[in-house]
Parts: C-alpha cells; structure tokens; sequence
C-alpha cells in the first residue's frame, strides 16, 4: 500500500483517518488473529448506523479510539494533524488510561456524567463490537479458556451498555 503523505492533507476527515488508521495499526492483529483496524472501521460504522445524525467529529474520533493506548499517539500528535478539540476530547474520554485504577462501572459513570454525547455514542459502539456474538464465538473457538474469562467480564459491559444506551435514549429526547 503506498504511505501517504499525511502533512499535505489540510482536513482531517472520514478518508484521511481511515487510512490514518490503517497505517497506525498496521501489523496489528485482535486476539483472534485479525487485522486490528478493522475493529475501528466496525465501531465507526456502529456509531453511524445508531446515531445517523451523529457529527463527522463523532465517526471520526470512533475511528481514532484505540490510537492513544494501542499505537503511543499523544493529544499533541491529533493537535498538529489538525483533528478538532471536540474530536480530541472525544478519544480522550473513551481511551483507557492504564494506570487508571477505577473499575469498569465507574469508567462508564464518568464518562456519562461528563455530558459527552459523543463520546457516549463511541463507548456504545465500541462495546457492541467487542460483545458481538460472532466475535466472541471465533475468540472461544481459538482459545476454550477465554470462555471463562469472557463470561466474567461480559456482564458489567452489558449492563453498562444498557445505561449507556438510556443515556443515549434521554440525550435524543431534550
């Protein structure tokens, strides 16, 4: 694939981050052995298909959100390539910092609390792919013991999902 010049680009849009992304996690790969941007383009398109009305800024910072914890990008990195600062902030709230030390819940309480619709919209979509039935099955498939695991995890994400989705729910009904 040829490298793109990415300092000639002067509007940060949909194209440009894909491609972007593809770069970034080039190499990459999920635990079930797949290409790792697919998993971005996949929330992206989640975030679309739920919030149709949802801002390029929002589709945009799906595809952006693993590239801070995943790929060593900084908020400076997405300042200089011109990103918005609603778009910035939207990574930000949905990247997981590791030396964060909350639990899951509390994560999810404060991303809601931060009034973030955006955001939100990203988390929900992002949890729809991660918990997707298919997904899981091929992870199952390659590794028995991650059914344990899975299982274990697979309900506060859900029931975080649903406040998140009643979130979503009042954000559309002001």
């Amino acid at each position: 694939m040829p490298r793109i010049d990415f300092e000639q680009i002067a509007h940060r849009d949909i194209e440009y981050t894909v491609a972007l992304i593809k770069q970034l996690h080039a190499g990459q790969t999920d635990q079930a052995g797949k290409p790792y941007a697919n998993h971005p383009r996949r929330v992206a398109q989640n975030v679309r298909r739920l919030f149709p009305n949802c801002s390029d800024d929002v589709v945009i910072a799906a595809q952006l959100h693993d590239v801070i914890e995943d790929c060593g990008i900084k908020e400076a990195d997405l300042r200089q390539k011109n990103y918005s600062p609603a778009c910035i902030e939207m990574v930000f709230l949905v990247t997981k910092n590791p030396e964060d030390k909350r639990d899951y819940q509390e994560v999810i309480n404060d991303l809601i609390a931060s009034g973030n619709q955006g955001a939100m919209m990203i988390k929900i979509a992002d949890n729809m792919d991660n918990l997707h039935p298919r997904r899981i099955e091929e992870l199952n498939r390659i590794n028995p013991e991650k059914q344990k695991s899975l299982a274990s995890v697979i309900g506060n994400p859900l029931k975080s999902s649903v406040v998140q989705w009643e979130s979503a729910k009042v954000m559309y009904s002001s």
